[in-house]
């Protein structure tokens, strides 16, 4: 190779090099993939969540790092470690106060704007929430703070109070999708009428 070839090599190596790196440090962090672990002892503390749910939900199965499916149609879902909102494996991260829940389901989150733990469900019927494990320890009933319904348009759904003894559920919302909420109130949810 003549020397006038590899200085033109050499210099075309160089641009391209340059080039590479200008476009790796002005590429936005947003855009860039999130880390779903980000050490040993977040991932411990994520861990002995996912536990406390398996131990309360006979049944119940680790489907990724941070969800458990209760059967087939109820996922929890934990906030990976690092993070404030709730997402499955694969789902992207958003923009904090952004409703996330998957096409067909309905959510609610233990937060407002959506943060925190998230419940999810995808069929018709009811669910008292009550007896369904709240990651790190008691259960969902009275932790509903914000919701979206992102099931198919037109469906509804409600969610109750249970209030005294016996069979007596109060209607605290009826939704119909596509809606959500940031900010439900105060936390009274103890059922939800999916459909």
């Amino acid at each position: 190779m003549s020397p006038a070839i590899k200085r033109y090599a050499v210099l075309i190596a160089g641009v391209g090099l340059a080039a590479a790196m200008t476009l790796t440090a002005a590429w936005p962090a947003s855009a860039q993939p999130a880390r779903d672990v980000t050490g040993a002892s977040e991932q411990a503390q994520l861990q002995q969540k996912v536990d406390s749910v398996l131990r309360a939900m006979p049944g119940a199965r680790q489907i990724s790092q941070n969800q458990v499916a209760i059967d087939d149609f109820t996922i929890v879902t934990m906030p990976l470690p690092g993070e404030r909102v709730a997402r499955g494996s694969g789902e992207p991260v958003g923009t904090l106060g952004t409703p996330n829940c998957p096409s067909l389901w309905i959510c609610v989150w233990s937060g407002t704007n959506f943060d925190g733990n998230r419940l999810q469900r995808t069929t018709c019927g009811f669910d008292d929430i009550g007896k369904i494990a709240y990651p790190g320890g008691g259960f969902w009933n009275d932790r509903a703070r914000s919701y979206h319904n992102n099931q198919s348009r037109g469906t509804r759904s409600v969610f109750f109070d249970y209030s005294g003894s016996g069979p007596h559920w109060d209607k605290v919302l009826t939704t119909t999708a596509p809606s959500s909420s940031p900010d439900i109130g105060r936390a009274r949810t103890d059922g939800i009428f999916v459909c």
